[in-house]
């Protein structure tokens, strides 16, 4: 290990669930501390921020490729420069878990 540089990086899933708890922490509690209201821009992100943190585990899941072979697609490559940003299994989840989140997001949005 020593003299050898290791890149350092973050899974999309964790991206993801940082961005979700800063919108939170904005939208749902300085916000609504600031004008005493909770309204419809804070329950629209807080329905948001749910459903990423739920898929959390399983795009982490995902991302250590441990879901079965069947659903691996292509199995394990090994990659030139080391573990790929995502993998195969990661962009399935993380593609699902994009697309229920904008879903409930719309839901919220208009049912106020």
């Amino acid at each position: 290990m020593e003299g050898k540089l290791e890149r350092t990086w973050f899974p999309f899933s964790d991206w993801a669930n940082i961005v979700a708890m800063l919108a939170v922490a904005v939208f749902c509690l300085v916000g609504p501390l600031r004008t005493g209201m909770f309204g419809r821009s804070a329950k629209t992100t807080l329905a948001a921020a749910i459903v990423l943190m739920a898929f959390y585990p399983f795009s982490q899941a995902g991302h250590y490729r441990l879901f079965p072979a069947r659903i691996q697609g292509r199995g394990k490559e090994v990659y030139p420069n080391g573990a790929p940003w995502m993998t195969d299994q990661e962009i399935v989840v993380s593609l699902v878990a994009v697309t229920l989140t904008v879903l409930a997001a719309f839901s919220v949005w208009h049912s106020n």
